[in-house]
Parts: structure tokens; C-alpha cells; sequence
């Protein structure tokens, strides 16, 4: 039975490495997935083969809402895709935070790893927020025993003000699981993790939680330009 199973999740792989995923030459964004009121595109990242996906959508509340659910870190598995663990490292005095993330692949590969420092910009004026995240190579904290450590990730997202209920949110994201997986099928499995994040946005945004802590929180008077 687990020998069955096992080529079939090789067939999948193969499948998944075989298929035909858009990369532009001219490094310019291209529209690889249209679906859900959300738009994936894709470019090559210089020196890699691992694509740069950027995925945008509508998102129907307050921009303070949505600022209150990406500053819940520990609680990012709720609607981030792929996304087994997150938690704070360490607290700068400057704001940036040392985040651990623990990401799942399908078995049997074994899970990731990667500390990211993320830093926040908010824009009185535009009511604009922008999250940086990019993985620190040299770490202090090694990887656990059964996880393997990513050799290279840059995220950003970034929130829009666009009235009183509506947030435009864009997830850049580019990373190297690291390992000896096959470049066409990382790109094929990664397509679907910031699609699937902002239509996991889409129901966090719902909860009475971060509806109520956003009335209260420093998002409130801070991203509130256009409103």
C-alpha cells in the first residue's frame, strides 16, 4: 500500500514538474492565474530559476482591519497557504521583528524553515502599509531536526486604502525551498501559496476578533487617509 502510494505522489511530482508555467523573458510581470476577484503574476528573479510571484486582490474591509490581522504573527497559519508555524524571535528597537517560519511540502519532502527580519512602513498621508520580509542568511537559530532550512526568501505585502470598506492587498513573494527539488516544480507548487493567502485574507477579515482589536489599534488613525 505505502509502496503504491509512493509512486503515485512520484507521478504527481512528475506531472507538477512537466507542466508549462509562464516566465517572461523581459522580467516583466505576466498574468499566470485570474481567479476569485485574485490576480497571480509571475517574473524571473535574476540569478535564479526560482520565479517571483506577486499576487493582488480586493479586500472588503477597512484597512485597519486587515493591518491588525498581519500584525496577529502566531495566528498567520489561519490564512497564510502552506504556512505549519510562525512565531517572534526577537523584538528589535527599531521595530523589526526575527520571525521563525515553519512552511509544509508535501510528503514525502521534508518541511522548511526560515528566519525572516521583517520590518513595517506605514504612510499617514497616502494611508499606505508596506511589510518587508527577507530571510536572515546567517542565523543564530538552527533548524530542527526534521526540517530543512530555506537558503533564500524576500516577501513583501502591501496594503492600499482605496475608501471606508476597501483594502487593496499585494503579496510579493520569491523563495528557495534549498535542497535538491527541481526548480519547475517548486514554481508549480508555489503559484497557488499567495493566491490562496489573500482568499484566506478575504475570510480573516471577517472575524469579529480583528474587527473589534482594529477599532483600538494604531492602524486606526494612522491608515485612515482616504477615508
Amino acid at each position: 500500500m505505502k509502496k503504491a502510494f509512493f509512486r503515485l505522489f512520484c507521478l504527481f511530482f512528475v506531472c507538477l514538474i512537466n507542466m508549462p508555467l509562464a516566465c517572461p523573458a523581459d522580467g516583466q510581470w505576466k498574468l499566470a492565474k485570474d481567479k476569485k476577484g485574485v490576480q497571480v503574476y509571475t517574473r524571473p528573479m535574476p540569478g535564479s530559476d526560482i520565479l517571483e510571484f506577486k499576487a493582488r486582490a480586493m479586500i472588503n474591509a477597512p484597512i485597519e482591519v486587515v493591518a491588525t490581522v498581519l500584525s496577529d504573527i502566531e495566528n498567520f497559519p489561519e490564512w497564510m497557504s502552506k504556512c505549519k508555524k510562525t512565531s517572534i524571535v526577537e523584538k528589535r528597537s527599531n521595530g523589526a521583528l526575527l520571525i521563525k517560519f515553519v512552511q509544509t511540502l508535501p510528503w514525502p519532502v521534508a518541511n522548511r524553515d526560515v528566519i525572516l527580519l521583517t520590518s513595517t512602513v506605514l504612510n499617514e498621508e497616502t494611508g499606505l502599509m508596506e511589510v518587508y520580509m527577507e530571510s536572515v542568511e546567517k542565523s543564530e537559530i538552527p533548524p530542527m531536526e526534521d526540517l530543512v532550512r530555506m537558503t533564500g526568501f524576500k516577501g513583501k505585502i502591501i496594503l492600499e486604502n482605496k475608501g471606508k470598506n476597501k483594502t487593496e492587498m499585494t503579496f510579493i513573494l520569491w523563495a528557495d525551498p534549498g535542497g535538491s527539488l527541481p526548480a519547475r516544480g517548486v514554481n508549480g507548487g508555489t503559484l497557488n501559496i499567495p493566491f490562496r493567502s489573500l482568499i484566506g485574507m478575504k475570510k480573516m477579515v471577517k472575524k469579529k476578533k480583528y474587527i473589534k482589536a482594529a477599532e483600538k489599534s494604531i492602524f486606526k488613525n494612522k491608515l485612515s487617509a482616504l477615508k
